[in-house]
């Protein structure tokens, strides 16, 4: 506590009045970051729906590029801390209503069926939202192959995230 307050140039009791121990001071830090993320990769309505999808998946590979050490905090998994696993589920909770608002909003600009509504849609997309948030943050980590490569390999998966949950999405429980 003694090395935050000095970096953030304030005396260390201040530091324990708005944050108990260090790791309210680390929930507080990936809250942050998670409120980050969804602010960036806020769609722009302006674009048609396959630039904004594209403009969103970039706006993500440069938010993580740009919190590249600190990608290993949102790291999920057996044994992740809770906290953070549940900020990981709001985020990419809020993607995928996102995502899912979007294709609403694309199917009727381009007057198609929409299937957004689907129980097998949302989770085609969840499934996709995941598959780029652990493609991403592996690639952070690697770099071994292209940012386009990452980028194409994204919006392909989307393609057929959308196909599976279009051809499974009229079978209900």
């Amino acid at each position: 506590m003694d090395e935050i307050a000095e970096a953030a140039g304030v005396a260390k009791g201040l530091v324990y009045y708005h944050f108990e121990n260090k790791r309210g001071i680390y929930t507080a830090v990936i809250q942050a970051m998670a409120e980050d993320v969804m602010s960036r990769t806020r769609p722009d309505p302006s674009l048609p729906p396959y630039e904004r999808t594209v403009a969103v998946i970039e706006s993500f590979i440069r938010w993580a590029v740009e919190v590249e050490r600190f990608t290993l905090a949102f790291s999920s998994g057996p044994g992740a801390d809770p906290v953070v696993s549940r900020v990981i589920d709001d985020t990419m909770d809020h993607h995928v209503d996102a995502m899912l608002a979007g294709m609403a909003e694309a199917a009727k600009e381009l007057g198609v069926e929409d299937k957004s509504d689907s129980p097998a849609m949302r989770y085609a997309i969840k499934g996709w939202v995941a598959f780029v948030w652990t493609a991403t943050m592996d690639w952070v980590s690697a770099h071994d192959i292209e940012e386009q490569v990452l980028l194409d390999l994204c919006v392909h998966a989307l393609g057929g995230s959308i196909a599976a949950g279009r051809a499974s999405g009229s079978v209900r429980a």
